[in-house]
Protein backbone atom coordinates (compact mmCIF):
# COMPACT_ATOMS: atom_id res chain seq x y z
CA UNK A 1 0.00 0.00 0.00
CA UNK A 2 2.59 2.32 0.82
CA UNK A 3 3.87 1.96 -2.88
CA UNK A 4 0.63 2.97 -3.95
CA UNK A 5 0.83 5.98 -1.78
CA UNK A 6 4.16 7.56 -3.19
CA UNK A 7 2.51 8.84 -6.05
CA UNK A 8 0.00 11.41 -5.61
CA UNK A 9 -1.63 11.27 -9.19
CA UNK A 10 -1.77 9.10 -12.41
CA UNK A 11 -0.51 9.52 -15.70
CA UNK A 12 -1.21 6.87 -17.99
CA UNK A 13 0.16 8.04 -21.38
CA UNK A 14 -1.74 10.79 -23.24
CA UNK A 15 -4.92 12.21 -21.72
CA UNK A 16 -8.13 11.41 -24.41
CA UNK A 17 -9.51 15.25 -25.92
CA UNK A 18 -12.76 14.53 -24.02
CA UNK A 19 -12.28 11.44 -21.40
CA UNK A 20 -15.11 9.63 -20.16
CA UNK A 21 -15.11 11.01 -16.46
CA UNK A 22 -16.72 9.15 -13.52
CA UNK A 23 -17.49 12.00 -10.50
CA UNK A 24 -17.16 10.51 -7.32
CA UNK A 25 -19.73 13.11 -5.30
CA UNK A 26 -22.75 13.96 -6.30
CA UNK A 27 -22.97 17.15 -4.25
CA UNK A 28 -22.51 20.57 -4.44
CA UNK A 29 -19.34 20.57 -5.77
CA UNK A 30 -19.80 17.86 -8.87
CA UNK A 31 -22.92 19.23 -9.53
CA UNK A 32 -21.22 22.56 -10.18
CA UNK A 33 -18.52 20.95 -12.33
CA UNK A 34 -20.68 18.91 -13.99
CA UNK A 35 -22.70 21.67 -15.13
CA UNK A 36 -20.17 23.89 -16.40
CA UNK A 37 -19.06 20.89 -18.24
CA UNK A 38 -22.64 20.65 -19.78
CA UNK A 39 -22.82 24.28 -20.42
CA UNK A 40 -20.06 25.31 -21.42
CA UNK A 41 -18.74 22.09 -23.98
CA UNK A 42 -15.06 22.00 -21.82
CA UNK A 43 -12.89 18.97 -22.73
CA UNK A 44 -14.53 16.66 -20.85
CA UNK A 45 -17.20 14.51 -21.05
CA UNK A 46 -19.18 13.51 -17.67
CA UNK A 47 -21.01 9.92 -17.92
CA UNK A 48 -22.11 8.51 -13.81
CA UNK A 49 -21.53 10.04 -10.30
CA UNK A 50 -20.58 7.39 -7.51
CA UNK A 51 -21.95 8.62 -4.03
CA UNK A 52 -22.30 7.25 -0.78
CA UNK A 53 -25.80 8.46 0.21
CA UNK A 54 -27.85 5.39 -0.70
CA UNK A 55 -30.91 7.52 -0.97
CA UNK A 56 -28.81 8.89 -4.79
CA UNK A 57 -28.25 5.31 -5.71
CA UNK A 58 -30.59 4.61 -8.86
CA UNK A 59 -31.37 8.16 -9.21
CA UNK A 60 -30.31 10.93 -11.95
CA UNK A 61 -28.11 14.01 -11.24
CA UNK A 62 -27.57 16.47 -13.40
CA UNK A 63 -28.78 13.93 -16.14
CA UNK A 64 -26.77 11.38 -15.14
CA UNK A 65 -27.28 8.43 -13.34
CA UNK A 66 -26.03 7.69 -9.75
CA UNK A 67 -24.28 3.72 -10.34
CA UNK A 68 -23.15 3.42 -6.52
CA UNK A 69 -20.81 3.70 -3.51
CA UNK A 70 -17.57 4.80 -3.44
CA UNK A 71 -16.72 1.41 -2.88
CA UNK A 72 -17.83 0.45 -6.18
CA UNK A 73 -15.12 2.61 -7.80
CA UNK A 74 -13.70 -0.11 -9.79
CA UNK A 75 -16.04 -2.32 -10.97
CA UNK A 76 -18.33 1.35 -12.10
CA UNK A 77 -15.59 2.73 -13.80
CA UNK A 78 -15.09 -0.24 -16.15
CA UNK A 79 -19.22 -0.53 -16.83
CA UNK A 80 -19.15 2.36 -17.83
CA UNK A 81 -15.89 2.77 -19.83
CA UNK A 82 -14.58 5.67 -17.54
CA UNK A 83 -11.10 6.91 -19.07
CA UNK A 84 -10.57 9.25 -15.72
CA UNK A 85 -11.93 10.09 -12.18
CA UNK A 86 -13.18 13.10 -10.73
CA UNK A 87 -12.86 13.37 -7.06
CA UNK A 88 -15.66 16.02 -5.76
CA UNK A 89 -15.71 15.25 -2.23
CA UNK A 90 -14.41 18.40 -1.05
CA UNK A 91 -15.58 17.52 3.03
CA UNK A 92 -13.90 14.50 3.00
CA UNK A 93 -11.32 12.92 5.12
CA UNK A 94 -7.80 11.67 3.84
CA UNK A 95 -8.73 8.32 4.54
CA UNK A 96 -11.02 8.06 1.67
CA UNK A 97 -9.22 10.11 -0.58
CA UNK A 98 -6.40 7.47 0.12
CA UNK A 99 -8.74 4.50 -0.41
CA UNK A 100 -9.74 6.11 -3.82
CA UNK A 101 -6.74 6.74 -4.89
CA UNK A 102 -5.79 3.35 -4.33
CA UNK A 103 -8.92 1.99 -6.31
CA UNK A 104 -7.79 4.68 -9.43
CA UNK A 105 -4.33 3.49 -9.52
CA UNK A 106 -5.04 -0.44 -9.84
CA UNK A 107 -7.78 0.48 -12.21
CA UNK A 108 -5.36 2.24 -13.85
CA UNK A 109 -7.31 5.35 -14.33
CA UNK A 110 -5.75 9.11 -14.44
CA UNK A 111 -7.77 10.72 -11.46
CA UNK A 112 -7.82 14.60 -10.06
CA UNK A 113 -9.58 16.66 -7.20
CA UNK A 114 -12.02 19.71 -7.01
CA UNK A 115 -11.02 22.62 -4.95
CA UNK A 116 -12.04 22.57 -0.96
CA UNK A 117 -15.28 23.77 0.86
CA UNK A 118 -13.54 27.09 1.44
CA UNK A 119 -13.87 27.82 -2.50
CA UNK A 120 -17.72 27.19 -2.39
CA UNK A 121 -17.81 29.44 0.67
CA UNK A 122 -15.93 32.27 -2.13
CA UNK A 123 -18.87 30.39 -5.14
CA UNK A 124 -14.95 29.95 -6.66
CA UNK A 125 -15.36 26.43 -7.75
CA UNK A 126 -15.27 25.76 -11.43
CA UNK A 127 -13.82 23.74 -14.15
CA UNK A 128 -10.28 25.33 -14.25
CA UNK A 129 -9.55 24.74 -10.11
CA UNK A 130 -9.62 20.99 -10.91
CA UNK A 131 -6.51 19.83 -9.72
CA UNK A 132 -4.04 17.07 -9.34
CA UNK A 133 -4.17 14.63 -5.77
CA UNK A 134 -1.64 16.49 -3.31
CA UNK A 135 0.15 15.12 -0.13
CA UNK A 136 -2.39 17.34 1.95
CA UNK A 137 -5.41 15.52 0.43
CA UNK A 138 -4.12 12.19 1.18
CA UNK A 139 -3.39 13.36 4.98
CA UNK A 140 -6.76 14.91 5.28
CA UNK A 141 -5.88 18.63 5.99
CA UNK A 142 -6.45 22.08 3.93
CA UNK A 143 -2.84 23.76 3.41
CA UNK A 144 -2.98 26.95 4.59
CA UNK A 145 -2.55 29.24 1.93
CA UNK A 146 -4.25 32.04 0.34
CA UNK A 147 -7.56 30.54 -0.45
CA UNK A 148 -8.07 29.65 3.12
CA UNK A 149 -7.07 32.97 4.30
CA UNK A 150 -9.26 34.70 2.04
CA UNK A 151 -12.38 32.53 3.35
CA UNK A 152 -11.25 33.27 6.78
CA UNK A 153 -11.36 36.93 5.69
CA UNK A 154 -14.91 36.66 4.69
CA UNK A 155 -16.34 34.61 7.23
CA UNK A 156 -14.32 35.18 10.97
CA UNK A 157 -16.00 37.74 12.91
CA UNK A 158 -19.48 38.15 10.81
CA UNK A 159 -22.66 37.04 10.97
CA UNK A 160 -23.46 33.92 8.77
CA UNK A 161 -26.41 32.59 7.68
CA UNK A 162 -27.29 29.25 5.95
CA UNK A 163 -30.50 28.31 4.60
CA UNK A 164 -31.40 24.43 4.60
CA UNK A 165 -29.02 24.21 7.12
CA UNK A 166 -30.38 20.84 8.26
CA UNK A 167 -29.56 18.79 5.26
CA UNK A 168 -26.68 17.24 4.08
CA UNK A 169 -25.19 19.86 2.24
CA UNK A 170 -26.08 23.20 4.86
CA UNK A 171 -25.02 20.62 7.67
CA UNK A 172 -21.52 20.38 6.23
CA UNK A 173 -21.59 23.74 5.68
CA UNK A 174 -22.30 24.62 9.12
CA UNK A 175 -19.53 22.38 10.23
CA UNK A 176 -17.02 23.98 8.24
CA UNK A 177 -18.02 27.79 8.87
CA UNK A 178 -17.42 27.40 12.43
CA UNK A 179 -14.20 26.29 12.25
CA UNK A 180 -13.46 29.77 10.32
CA UNK A 181 -15.02 31.52 13.58
CA UNK A 182 -18.31 33.72 12.62
CA UNK A 183 -19.20 35.72 15.31
CA UNK A 184 -22.93 34.67 15.11
CA UNK A 185 -24.35 31.28 12.46
CA UNK A 186 -28.23 30.91 11.81
CA UNK A 187 -29.09 28.26 10.96
CA UNK A 188 -32.18 28.38 9.31
CA UNK A 189 -34.46 25.24 7.79
CA UNK A 190 -38.28 23.65 7.89
CA UNK A 191 -37.28 20.79 9.56
CA UNK A 192 -37.53 20.76 13.41
CA UNK A 193 -35.56 17.58 14.01
CA UNK A 194 -32.88 17.80 11.37
CA UNK A 195 -31.95 21.25 12.80
CA UNK A 196 -31.99 20.23 16.43
CA UNK A 197 -29.51 17.80 15.20
CA UNK A 198 -27.20 19.79 13.93
CA UNK A 199 -27.61 22.52 16.41
CA UNK A 200 -27.02 19.92 19.39
CA UNK A 201 -23.48 18.47 16.95
CA UNK A 202 -22.43 22.15 16.83
CA UNK A 203 -23.16 23.59 20.67
CA UNK A 204 -20.50 21.69 22.35
CA UNK A 205 -17.87 22.88 20.03
CA UNK A 206 -19.05 26.61 18.75
CA UNK A 207 -16.39 28.40 20.93
CA UNK A 208 -17.20 32.13 21.10
CA UNK A 209 -19.60 32.20 17.73
CA UNK A 210 -23.23 32.74 19.01
CA UNK A 211 -25.51 29.85 16.92
CA UNK A 212 -29.14 30.99 16.45
CA UNK A 213 -31.26 28.39 15.12
CA UNK A 214 -34.51 29.64 13.31
CA UNK A 215 -37.46 26.99 12.16
CA UNK A 216 -38.63 28.89 9.09
CA UNK A 217 -39.95 27.96 5.77
CA UNK A 218 -38.05 30.12 2.37
CA UNK A 219 -41.24 30.09 0.43
CA UNK A 220 -42.77 31.95 3.83
CA UNK A 221 -42.42 35.84 2.57
CA UNK A 222 -43.90 37.22 5.44
CA UNK A 223 -41.72 35.33 7.60
CA UNK A 224 -38.75 36.52 5.99
CA UNK A 225 -39.51 40.43 6.53
CA UNK A 226 -40.93 39.01 9.87
CA UNK A 227 -36.98 37.72 10.21
CA UNK A 228 -35.05 40.95 8.47
CA UNK A 229 -36.17 42.92 11.30
CA UNK A 230 -33.95 40.53 14.12
CA UNK A 231 -31.17 39.14 12.25
CA UNK A 232 -28.97 40.93 10.18
CA UNK A 233 -26.81 38.11 8.41
CA UNK A 234 -23.60 40.16 6.57
CA UNK A 235 -22.94 36.46 4.76
CA UNK A 236 -25.79 34.13 3.76
CA UNK A 237 -25.19 30.86 1.92
CA UNK A 238 -28.54 29.32 0.66
CA UNK A 239 -28.60 25.73 0.62
CA UNK A 240 -32.40 25.09 1.01
CA UNK A 241 -33.56 23.27 -2.30
CA UNK A 242 -34.92 20.37 -3.44
CA UNK A 243 -32.18 18.23 -5.13
CA UNK A 244 -33.63 15.48 -6.82
CA UNK A 245 -34.35 15.93 -10.27
CA UNK A 246 -36.58 13.36 -11.38
CA UNK A 247 -38.92 13.24 -8.68
CA UNK A 248 -39.00 17.50 -8.96
CA UNK A 249 -39.69 16.52 -12.71
CA UNK A 250 -42.94 14.87 -11.28
CA UNK A 251 -43.64 17.63 -9.37
CA UNK A 252 -42.84 20.88 -11.07
CA UNK A 253 -44.88 22.96 -8.84
CA UNK A 254 -43.29 21.99 -5.59
CA UNK A 255 -39.82 22.71 -7.41
CA UNK A 256 -41.24 26.40 -8.79
CA UNK A 257 -41.95 27.04 -5.17
CA UNK A 258 -38.85 26.01 -3.88
CA UNK A 259 -36.21 26.42 -6.11
CA UNK A 260 -36.98 29.61 -7.69
CA UNK A 261 -39.94 31.27 -5.23
CA UNK A 262 -37.68 30.78 -2.41
CA UNK A 263 -34.42 31.90 -3.89
CA UNK A 264 -36.41 35.25 -4.82
CA UNK A 265 -37.44 35.32 -1.25
CA UNK A 266 -34.32 35.10 0.03
CA UNK A 267 -32.80 37.76 -2.04
CA UNK A 268 -35.35 40.39 -1.81
CA UNK A 269 -34.47 38.87 2.46
CA UNK A 270 -30.63 39.66 2.06
CA UNK A 271 -31.42 43.25 0.89
CA UNK A 272 -33.85 44.02 3.19
CA UNK A 273 -31.04 43.37 6.15
CA UNK A 274 -28.35 44.62 4.06
CA UNK A 275 -26.35 41.25 3.41
CA UNK A 276 -22.43 41.87 2.11
CA UNK A 277 -22.57 38.37 0.14
CA UNK A 278 -25.45 36.02 -1.17
CA UNK A 279 -23.97 32.70 -2.05
CA UNK A 280 -26.02 30.55 -4.30
CA UNK A 281 -24.98 26.75 -3.06
CA UNK A 282 -26.19 25.34 -6.59
CA UNK A 283 -28.26 26.32 -9.29
CA UNK A 284 -30.58 23.98 -8.55
CA UNK A 285 -32.36 26.78 -7.00
CA UNK A 286 -32.53 28.91 -10.29
CA UNK A 287 -33.70 25.88 -12.73
CA UNK A 288 -34.65 22.55 -11.62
Amino acid sequence: MEDDMNETSNDNGRRPARPRLLVVGAGVAGQSIVREIQRDGLPAEPVAFIDDDRELHGTEVCGLPVLGGSDELERIAAEVGAEEVLLAIPSSGGRLIRRLVIQCKRAELPFRIVPGLRDIILGDVNFEQIRDVEPDHLLGRESVDFQDEAARDVVSGRRVMVTGAGGSIGGELCRRLLSLAPSQLILLGRGENSLFEIQSELEPRRGTTELVTVVADVRDRERLAVLSGRLQPELILHAAAHKHVPLMEENPEEAVLVNIGGTANLIEFSRRVGAERFVMISTDKAVS
